[in-house]
């Protein structure tokens, strides 16, 4: 009746019901008394299946390197910790989350119990005040947030992507070709800019590069060759 086709009815009810649910989650928390003593974060993991229409004007669709498949709001609410309605656009990132709740608990992230182990991300909470201090923003905005999808799935290719304040840097690990892009000019990331900003490229080529790296994150293997695909800028 709404002329979707199957897919797009498929995820419009999936859309319904979290919505539905996330407002039952909360009233349930109003007639509790609950709502001041919990922090509820509703967040997407990524953006629009390529099946369905794109989140314009961002380029491209779940599962790819640029902003219509990495980036995602999140919405938070805290009675009497969060302004009702405010925005902030701090680049955050997924694994903010588990220090978030720590932290909201009044607890402290322990330390690693053994080498392998590393608590990753920073904290919203400061950023919930009113009052942040510009030094905190800036603390958050100029950290590398990381992408890796070492993998091939329904048609996209292997990538790595570094976000280090409005810039963007994106290594196809299959080719090693990069694209630079300022998000803050061009949120629709139509004008590559590796050519006329290569000391820039190369600087975000060895953060990306160090990252992977020191997080240990897996690289494909080159099957005519047997050696693993290189890292970005090498």
């Amino acid at each position: 009746k709404l002329g979707l086709n199957p897919r797009e009815a498929a995820h419009a009810s999936m859309v319904e019901a979290v919505d539905k649910s996330v407002g039952d989650i909360l009233a349930a928390l109003d007639r509790l008394g609950a709502a001041a003593n919990t922090l509820v974060i509703l967040v997407s993991d990524n953006g629009s299946p390529a099946e369905l229409p794109r989140n314009l004007p961002l380029r491209g669709h779940k599962l790819s390197p640029y902003e219509g498949g990495i980036r995602v709001p999140a919405l938070v609410r805290w009675p009497g910790r969060i302004k009702p309605g405010s925005v902030d656009v701090t680049p955050v990132i997924i694994e903010d989350i588990f220090p978030t709740l720590l932290h909201a608990a009044g607890l402290e992230v322990a330390p690693p119990i053994t080498i392998n182990q590393k608590v990753d991300g920073l904290s919203w909470l400061p950023l919930f005040a009113e009052s942040t201090a510009e030094s905190t923003r800036k603390r958050f905005s100029s950290r590398p947030l990381i992408f890796h999808y070492p993998n091939f799935y329904n048609g996209q290719q292997p990538y790595s992507v570094v976000r280090q304040g409005d810039w963007k840097l994106i290594h196809s690990i299959a080719t090693g070709e990069l694209e630079l892009y300022h998000l803050a000019q061009d949120i629709r990331e139509i004008n590559n800019l590796i050519n006329l900003e290569p000391q820039r490229a190369a600087d975000l080529a060895r953060i990306l590069s160090h990252e992977l790296r020191s997080r240990g994150a897996l690289m494909p293997i080159l099957r005519g060759t047997g050696r693993l695909c290189a890292y970005p800028g090498e």
